[in-house]
């Protein structure tokens, strides 16, 4: 998200506190609950996977706290990160991404890949990156996951480094490019983009991203270093429409936002 992966402390479905619904109508809903059944796959089209962007800033818009996004989210935050993995085809984050937050290659439990099984998925996703150096941060614990299948997205001859996943190196770099690349030769019908920021920009310039959750964090970071969530040119701006609204007992906000004007038919 920001960078991207708050999952570092252990998430534990079995402690389920409550959440505050607060639209589309009020409630109180279990974060077990809470993004349950999405349908993502079910929401693609022929032409492209459904894109959803999962990011979490502060108050103030920050996409991190010092040098990750390790103090931004809680419990609840984590198992809702969590609760996204597990209902798409593929993983897309950036390498400055995958290095800041040290990625683990997502599903790594049995119980996860159980559900994922359940709903028609294969048991782990498909992981994906991009580099247009051909810089790989190799050592982060994703890539030496005997388990994980990584597409590196790349103009560039990849730097040599050693890893246990299994990989394919893709020479595309541009949005419609790589979600072309992933639908017709890995048969993904779903896209969850985890930043950062400089790679959230051009799906987000191209109308290509059909959901946005973002976490807000009860807290400013304050700093002369702006790192937002999307760092680039988005012309006059893109219009969002807000879906849902959840609060923890931690005053972390979890909206959910869809880009205004597309259309409502990929959408429940």
């Amino acid at each position: 998200m920001p960078c991207a992966p708050r999952y570092k402390r252990a998430v534990t479905p079995e402690h389920s506190p409550k959440l505050k619904r607060l639209h589309p109508e009020l409630g109180e809903l279990d974060v077990g609950d809470a993004y349950g059944e999405f349908g993502f796959n079910d929401l693609a089209t022929a032409q492209r996977p459904y894109v959803v962007v999962n990011m979490v800033a502060t108050v103030d818009g920050q996409g991190r706290l010092g040098a990750n996004t390790d103090r931004l989210g809680g419990e609840v935050d984590r198992q809702l990160f969590v609760q996204l993995r597990e209902q798409v085809d593929c993983v897309l984050a950036g390498t400055r991404t995958i290095e800041a937050e040290q990625y683990k290659g997502p599903a790594s439990r049995s119980k996860t890949r159980a559900a994922r099984e359940a709903r028609g998925l294969r048991p782990r996703p498909l992981f994906a990156t991009v580099t247009r150096s051909g810089v790989v941060p190799w050592s982060a614990p994703v890539f030496q996951d005997e388990g994980i299948e990584c597409v590196i997205f790349s103009d560039a001859e990849l730097a040599a480094g050693e890893t246990r996943a299994t990989v394919t190196q893709v020479r595309e770099t541009g949005p419609q490019a790589i979600l072309r690349a992933l639908a017709g030769d890995f048969d993904v019908r779903s896209v969850l983009l985890e930043g950062g920021p400089h790679l959230n920009t051009p799906f987000f310039a191209a109308g290509l991203v059909d959901e946005l959750f973002l976490t807000v964090a009860p807290l400013l970071a304050g700093g002369s270093a702006a790192f937002p969530i999307v760092a680039g040119d988005l012309g006059a701006g893109l219009p969002l429409r807000l879906a849902g609204v959840l609060l923890d007992d931690e005053d972390h906000l979890y909206l959910r936002y869809r880009p205004d004007g597309t259309d409502g038919r990929r959408h429940t």
